[in-house]
């Protein structure tokens, strides 16, 4: 199985019954899964600590009770992804696209924000967000 980036390039390549299961197996592998495509995606109660998603699509995904634990999903698209109950603790958000997601109960300490969407969504029900940072440089 293949998992293949947003222009149809192959970033991992393995034996794997799941795109669960096949993108927890290149994150334990240290590979880079810049703008890879995971539209849709059953990712729920994955294990992906320091995963590397800069640039990915994630619009409808399902991330729900996760751990993505100082991850980097800069400039990421998050159109309907369900992130509740995930673990963000220390990740960077930096330039990432929201549009009704949801982050109920998801925890959000020290992480990082720069694009404005970010405000389009319901954040009254994370967890926890202490320490979060938004910065805007445009």
């Amino acid at each position: 199985m293949y998992l293949k980036s947003v222009d149809g390039k192959i970033l991992f390549e393995g034996r794997f019954s799941s795109v669960k299961g096949g993108v927890e197996m290149a994150v334990e592998a240290g590979q880079n899964l810049n703008y890879i495509n995971l539209r849709g995606a059953q990712l729920d109660k994955a294990q992906m600590h320091h995963a590397c998603f800069w640039g990915a699509n994630l619009n409808g995904a399902n991330m729900a009770a996760g751990d993505f634990t100082n991850s980097d999903f800069r400039t990421a698209n998050f159109l309907d992804t369900c992130m509740a109950e995930a673990d963000c603790t220390g990740s960077n958000f930096d330039g990432a696209y929201f549009s009704k997601t949801i982050f109920t109960q998801t925890n959000l300490t020290a992480t990082r924000f720069s694009c404005p969407s970010i405000f389009s969504v319901d954040l009254a029900h994370t967890s926890d967000m202490t320490g979060a940072i938004y910065s805007h440089l445009g």
